[in-house]
């Protein structure tokens, strides 16, 4: 799952490729074009560094780990309810 996401992502952004595990070959021509053409390898690094960029955004993961801290601390509250609720049903 994990090899699927950052392959989707590589594709996305076109900021890369994707290269067989242990193949030295494939690894050498796929760095031919940045060794050759030096426009090549700016424009790619440049993606490279805009996905870095959107994916590492500050706001965007603070807004993420807010609604998951928010869901945890909702889900704590139910269940303490739930548990109240419990505990009162046995003492009847």
């Amino acid at each position: 799952m994990r090899e699927q996401l950052r392959e989707g992502a590589i594709e996305k952004t076109g900021a890369g490729q994707v290269l067989p595990s242990g193949d030295p070959n494939a690894l050498a021509e796929a760095l031919l074009p940045f060794l050759t053409d030096a426009a090549h390898a700016a424009e790619i690094g440049e993606r490279a560094r805009e996905a870095v960029c959107e994916l590492h955004d500050p706001d965007k993961i603070i807004g993420q780990r807010e609604r998951v801290y928010r869901q945890a601390i909702m889900n704590f509250e139910i269940r303490q309810q739930l548990n109240r609720i419990s505990a009162k049903k046995m003492t009847e």
